[in-house]
């Protein structure tokens, strides 16, 4: 599994990572925010 993260993640790069499988962690406050939809499925390599 992996994931991208970063304090400001656009919704191009998030869709794009999601696509490949990839977790998106994004900064939300003093706090680390998941992005992806319930449901998701992650890649494993």
């Amino acid at each position: 599994m992996g994931a991208v993260a970063g304090m400001v993640v656009t919704e191009n790069v998030a869709e794009y990572a999601m696509a490949r499988g990839l977790y998106v962690l994004c900064q939300n406050g003093d706090r680390i925010e998941v992005r992806n939809p319930g449901g998701f499925n992650p890649a494993v390599w």
